[in-house]
């Protein structure tokens, strides 16, 4: 596995642990929770982008916010796409969410890599941990 891929597994990570407190901290506030949702989609979003760009493509090109959001609302479609044809097949719900998941995340890495953040390829085979 490159050192990129396992940065960007690593910040996802991160990023996902955030976004969860971030949203049990805003409902716990009192914020309804679908407004609470909302803006912390928005800020994990946001946060993802700066991390992402930063300690995984080493990009801090703030121009390239549209094409990331683009990059989330793509895995959007996706996610709801592939539960809506697992629900029409009878596959367990939790077993297709758990597929998405990891496709969503392949798919999400490859357009950062390929289309937001383009970077040159290099093959990288050296051993990288968090």
């Amino acid at each position: 596995m490159s050192r990129r891929l396992v940065k960007y597994i690593c910040v996802g990570t991160m990023n996902t642990i955030f976004s969860y407190l971030l949203l049990v901290l805003l409902i716990y506030t009192g914020m309804h929770y679908m407004v609470a949702v909302t803006v912390g989609t928005i800020l994990a979003i946001l946060l993802n982008f700066k991390t992402t760009g930063r300690i995984v493509f080493d990009n801090r090109d703030n121009r390239l916010i549209f094409k990331f959001f683009g990059v989330y609302a793509i895995n959007y479609v996706f996610s709801l796409t592939g539960l809506w044809v697992s629900n029409l097949m009878g596959i367990n719900m939790n077993i297709a969410v758990a597929i998405i998941l990891i496709l969503s995340a392949l798919i999400s890495y490859l357009l950062h890599r390929n289309f937001v953040f383009k970077t040159t390829v290099v093959k990288d085979t050296t051993d990288a941990a968090c």
